[in-house]
């Protein structure tokens, strides 16, 4: 085994990661994020040696693993056992993979304190690790040497405190509500939002065909031959308005479809599609024909909502993009 597979932690203080890479580049990367969040390195290992680790390993405030070829059943194993571990132990864990394997990855991370990237930068890596700490971590943006990561840096620094002030109070409040006494914690269902669409007090009116929806993608994605695209990014508006198209097709969507339909980097697409999921607004289901995929939709209420949207927008005589 390559000798920096088995190098352990380097980093005195800060919260502890653990990283599972399948190549050294990708071992340096992890390693590298950790070091610029402020973190410890709690271990660096190859992946046949994970599962034995990870079933050993007591107290790390991070499991993170790169995953840049498919190992098949081995990886399989290993990513159920990281939903396990980080529902069990509320544990963060963060995985990274190329766009190639995101179908098979997705697939496998069904719940808990799971950050998915894809083909991740060092800011994404860290942003991933420094929302995962919350308060814990200290970036150390004055070690980046690019001045444009260490602008970014700067700006989730300030994001970064900003949600850990906000998750503070969250879980505050939550702590003075009664607990179930058999449980005696809550659940993921028990705080999750339900979307569901207001009524209307009109009929549900006929939906536009598919193409309809495809002609508003269309159009927007006319806008960037003539803008910067950046100034535009919507992406959970596209990822509706793809949905929906593929709804009224009766088509299947895959997640590395739907982040291509969102017009953004599959990073920040994967990011959407878990908020909208927790919203109520998307739904995972599996492939009956492939268990390592996952296809998304749209609820039953999301669906409504579109369609009650469409007709006020039409009363109103306005144009939707």
């Amino acid at each position: 085994m390559a000798e920096y597979f088995a190098e352990t932690g380097s980093f005195d203080s800060g919260p502890s990661a653990l990283i599972f890479a399948d190549t050294e580049a990708g071992g340096l990367a992890a390693a590298e994020s950790v070091r610029v969040a402020g973190g410890r390195l709690a271990g660096r290992l190859g992946l046949e040696d994970a599962v034995d680790r990870l079933n050993r390993q007591t107290a790390v405030d991070a499991v993170i693993v790169d995953l840049s070829v498919d190992h098949g059943p081995v990886a399989d194993r290993l990513l159920d056992l990281l939903s396990y571990i980080a529902v069990r132990d509320n544990r963060p864990v963060v995985v990274t993979t190329t766009f190639a394997l995101l179908d098979c990855v997705a697939a496998r991370l069904y719940a808990g304190p799971i950050t998915l990237l894809c083909e991740p930068d060092l800011v994404d890596r860290v942003s991933a690790l420094a929302l995962a700490w919350g308060g814990e971590a200290c970036l150390g943006v004055s070690d980046v040497t690019s001045d444009a990561d260490n602008a970014r840096l700067r700006r989730l620094a300030e994001e970064v405190n900003r949600i850990a002030r906000t998750l503070s109070k969250l879980s505050s409040h939550q702590a003075s509500e009664p607990r179930d006494p058999v449980q005696g914690s809550w659940q993921v269902e028990d705080v999750r939002p339900v979307f569901e669409a207001e009524p209307t007090g009109l009929d549900q009116p006929a939906l536009p065909c598919a193409s309809y929806f495809r002609g508003i993608l269309r159009q927007r994605r006319l806008r960037a031959r003539f803008f910067d695209p950046s100034i535009f990014a919507d992406p959970a508006w596209d990822m509706l308005l793809d949905l929906m198209a593929a709804r009224l097709e009766d088509e299947e969507v895959s997640v590395t479809s739907l982040c291509i339909a969102s017009a953004v980097p599959s990073t920040t697409a994967l990011r959407w599609i878990r908020n909208l999921i927790d919203m109520g607004l998307l739904c995972r289901r599996a492939d009956p024909t492939d268990g390592r995929r996952i296809y998304i939709s749209l609820t039953d209420p999301a669906a409504r909502a579109m369609s009650a949207y469409l007709a006020a927008a039409k009363r109103q005589g306005g144009m939707i993009i």
